[in-house]
């Protein structure tokens, strides 16, 4: 399940970030996203059905989303019959249109169950959230969001804020080791 939120009202966040380097910027999502989907996480954690406890212990919050397109792209072309340097232009072609159609500054952070290492501990996430033929839905991560998204909106815009001073005194703190140095 994907929710994307639409956010209005942060003029002053995006002009702050635009100061900053491109990699800084996209640290100072990350680390305000993370900060901010963690008060979100404990409240699906004491959200979810507690068989066993292992689910609610498996919920965490985590910005390692794989891009799969460029493996799909070589995959495909390889299996059309292409070369390996064709193939690898193509999977260089999807990774450069994935790029450009998020933008500079953007950052991916999830928050669910962590993948388990047999097939059962990777489905029971999903079944518990939207149930299955055999067994009634019990949600608990989109109850989350939906109590905590307000919050959790504010929180965002209150650690992104805090996160960019953050970054802008270290960044004058170096300049000014540098300036001494000579």
């Amino acid at each position: 399940m994907t929710a994307r939120v639409a956010i209005s009202g942060f003029a002053e966040v995006a002009q702050a970030l635009e100061q900053l380097k491109l990699a800084t910027g996209r640290a100072v999502l990350r680390r305000a996203g993370l900060k901010a989907m963690a008060p979100t996480a404990e409240l699906a954690r004491s959200l979810a059905p507690k068989d066993t406890g292992e689910l609610a212990g498996s919920i965490a919050v985590g910005t390692a989303i794989r891009n799969d397109a460029g493996t799909l792209a070589y995959s495909g072309a390889k299996r059309a019959g292409a070369t390996d340097a064709e193939a690898v232009i193509a999977k260089r072609d999807a990774l450069r249109a994935v790029k450009g159609q998020r933008g500079d500054l953007y950052v991916d952070i999830y928050m669910g169950p962590v993948a388990g290492r047999t097939r059962d501990e990777v489905i029971k996430g999903y079944v518990q959230e939207f149930g299955s033929s055999s067994n009634e839905p019990q949600p608990f991560l989109r109850p989350a969001l939906d109590q905590d998204k307000d919050a959790l909106i504010a929180r965002f815009k209150a650690e992104i804020l805090s996160e960019i001073g953050k970054s802008v005194a270290r960044s004058a703190k170096r300049a000014a080791t540098r300036a001494a140095r000579g």
